[in-house]
């Protein structure tokens, strides 16, 4: 991620040009600056954004905006975080210009940049006010610069976004999917989503790869879900 910012709790310090350390400045901080006083559940940081989970599932975002990345339906940056929603919100994620909340009930919300389909919301437009792209059944959701995924309760992966280097295995090989597409049928339990690759982690205590892997010079596509060799 080439974010230039670190929130810890409830302290922030480093870049603040848009204001994403949420201390109502835009001065840069090399020390940690009390930001919010008590009830940070969990912080999630794009590049120049951020968002906050509060207790009682409360969600407030800082910072850039210019993909409405915020949540705000706005499009003006913000140097205090601002509340976006009251309640609900399970986990929160954010990379890049994109934001992605799992909800009490399972589903899950997107905002932000989509320029490669990430936000699974049918076209590649940007979404400046939180939409539902799951209506339930998630249990896990991980956000990269270009896709999405998450875990369904059935063990099933899905997700959307830039399929150019098979990081969403052979349902889309090259091009972009728009909506969420299903990866994987059943198994699987956890996953970790990087730039250009992602790892899987089934319910057999198995770990499969997706997406580019890359050795010295060499460059391997991998598109479908691929067990390491012992």
């Amino acid at each position: 991620r080439q974010r230039q910012m670190c929130i810890r709790d409830r302290y922030a310090m480093g870049a603040n040009e848009f204001g994403q350390l949420g201390d109502g400045t835009t001065v840069d901080r090399a020390r940690f600056e009390q930001i919010i006083p008590y009830g940070v559940v969990d912080v999630a940081v794009g590049d120049f954004h951020a968002l906050i989970q509060m207790e009682g599932g409360r969600l407030l975002s800082v910072g850039n905006n210019g993909y409405g990345q915020l949540g705000d339906d706005k499009d003006e940056h913000r140097s205090t975080p601002v509340e976006v929603l009251s309640s609900d919100v399970s986990v929160v994620e954010a990379r890049g210009n994109s934001s992605m909340l799992l909800m009490e009930d399972g589903s899950v919300m997107v905002v932000g940049d989509n320029a490669y389909g990430q936000l699974g919301v049918g076209n590649a437009e940007g979404v400046r006010d939180f939409v539902q792209v799951y209506s339930e059944g998630v249990s896990v959701i991980d956000l990269g610069a270009r896709n999405h995924l998450v875990v369904r309760q059935d063990g099933s992966l899905w997700g959307s976004g830039s399929a150019a280097t098979g990081i969403l295995g052979e349902s889309v090989l090259g091009g972009n999917a728009l909506s969420p597409v299903e990866i994987i049928e059943d198994g699987v339990v956890d996953l970790s989503l990087g730039a250009e690759h992602s790892l899987i982690l089934l319910g057999t205590s198995e770990v499969l790869g997706m997406g580019m892997s890359s050795r010295g010079l060499s460059l391997i596509h991998i598109s479908e879900p691929t067990r390491p060799e012992r």
